[in-house]
């Protein structure tokens, strides 16, 4: 089970190579093949394949166009329509990339499908004109995933089109493009996903939203949609931090295996608000200057900084609003745990950053629904949110095996009762997003800024207002100099 285990990590990291090659080209390339990828399993888990056939799939949606990488700079970023010159050289690009996976073992049995992606029922497709079930049907799949999202996602030469004139388009060509068999199934499936079922725009009044937000927690529940991963880079700290025998060059060496967050952290050591008078240039320098857990927290956050991203320009701003408000919290929670000498300050790091994480799939699936529906008030968007998302985040922490104690902690967020060292917690979690907001944190349109008094005894605890807002100085200190470096 191990050396399976081994030789999974060793294919995925592999394909993450071959991932950042593709995106050095162009980045949307990277996410228009996550996307295609996604697409792609989850349909194919809709007509009930075999779990080794999915996963080719999600492998070759991956690397379905590692062979653009290869095509001329100005061919890809060209505005206008291809010559017939220029088409022809694109249609090279499924049989370098399969002559890429095929020198590859662990990935050879992935190359039919990204060579065949391109091909047509009808044998009109490329690079062989082969026809029916000649074509493999891991191919026929990413071909219908690869053409829905290439048409719905905007390019140099043209603008993205709607999922609903998109799913039109596919249906014109089901007799030519396309396996007939899959059609019906692909337009129903897309539909789901995309609250396209009514065949009409959705009202956007406040009870329309409310059943929309209720419709997509059922799926996450369901496993519909896929819930954000933890990051494996994340999990093997959390291994290292909990072991009694590790030290600070066992956690380096987890660290250093990612370049991006191993140039973050040390930055974030060399900041303002963390750097002394010597610079630093390893991740073992600035792991003891950080702490060695306070590095836990700083390193998920970077980890879990491109979670909040959203194609809709409203919900990208919402998206920005809050991982700003879940970091100034995280370091709120920590600044007051350490002042009053209660719980432990670096969970509450952590609590406080993910407190508000059930959101982000919430508004992520609201941004995509809402490109075929009546866009609605941010401030109702808000709070229906805020109604539903400790549900979703329950179903993340479980995922993530997080402990009893956090899963414990971040329900009683919204539903006070336990006990008193929990309680207390809690109460600390509380105070600090209230205070986030007073110091323009928040997410409402009224979080300008403007401190005001808060009655902390109704939350348990007594910490008089002068040092609120001394902490709140000191918070809004951090988000200046560090803020930017995750």
């Amino acid at each position: 089970m191990k050396e399976e285990k081994k030789v999974q990590n060793y294919v995925m990291s592999l394909v993450r190579m071959l991932i950042s090659v593709i995106e050095e080209k162009d980045p949307f390339l990277r996410g228009h093949a996550e996307r295609v990828a996604r697409y792609a399993v989850s349909f194919s888990k809709k007509l009930g394949m075999k779990k080794w056939d999915i996963e080719k799939i999600y492998l070759a949606g991956l690397l379905h166009d590692l062979g653009m990488v290869y095509m001329p700079y100005e061919i890809i970023q060209k505005p206008g329509e291809l010559t017939e010159e220029e088409m022809e050289t694109v249609k090279q690009h499924p049989i370098i990339a399969e002559k890429i996976v095929s020198k590859v073992s662990v990935l050879a049995e992935i190359s039919p499908i990204i060579r065949h992606h391109h091909e047509a029922f009808d044998g009109s497709g490329y690079p062989d004109g082969l026809k029916g079930a000649e074509i493999p049907i891991g191919a026929r799949i990413m071909l219908l995933a690869d053409t829905y999202d290439s048409m719905v996602a905007a390019r140099p030469h043209r603008s993205a089109i709607k999922p609903l004139e998109a799913l039109r388009e596919i249906m014109n060509n089901k007799k030519r493009r396309f396996d007939p068999a899959l059609i019906s199934d692909f337009v129903d499936y897309i539909s789901s996903i995309e609250g396209l079922s009514t065949k009409k725009k959705v009202s956007g009044d406040k009870d329309a939203l409310r059943e929309m937000i209720m419709a997509i927690v059922q799926r996450y529940q369901k496993g519909d949609i896929d819930l954000p991963h933890l990051p494996k880079i994340v999990h093997e700290i959390i291994e290292v931090i909990h072991d009694p025998k590790s030290n600070v060059d066992d956690l380096a060496a987890v660290i250093e295996q990612d370049g991006v967050i191993s140039l973050k952290l040390i930055s974030m050591s060399n900041s303002l608000w963390y750097g002394g008078i010597e610079k630093i240039y390893s991740v073992r320098r600035a792991i003891p200057r950080l702490g060695y857990r306070e590095t836990q927290g700083i390193v998920t956050a970077i980890a879990y900084r491109d979670l909040y991203e959203a194609n809709n320009i409203h919900y990208k701003l919402l998206m920005e609003k809050l991982w700003l408000h879940s970091l100034a919290c995280a370091f709120a929670a920590k600044a007051i745990s350490k002042k009053m000498a209660v719980g432990d300050a670096e969970l509450l790091f952590m609590m406080g950053l993910l407190h508000d994480i059930g959101k982000v799939p919430l508004l992520k699936a609201l941004s995509q629904m809402e490109r075929q529906v009546t866009p609605f008030h941010i401030k109702d968007v808000l709070e229906c949110v805020e109604e539903f998302h400790s549900r979703v985040a329950e179903e993340i922490f479980h995922r993530w095996r997080f402990s009893e104690k956090f899963i414990d902690a971040a329900k009683m967020y919204e539903d006070p009762q336990g006990d008193d060292a929990s309680e207390r917690m809690v109460s600390i979690l509380r105070l600090a997003d209230r205070l986030t907001q007073d110091i323009g944190y928040g997410l409402s349109e009224n979080d300008t800024g403007e401190a005001h008094f808060i009655e902390t005894d109704s939350m348990g605890l007594n910490i008089d207002n002068e040092t609120l807002d001394a902490m709140g100085d000191e918070i809004k200190k951090v988000m200046r100099n560090a803020a930017h470096l995750f």
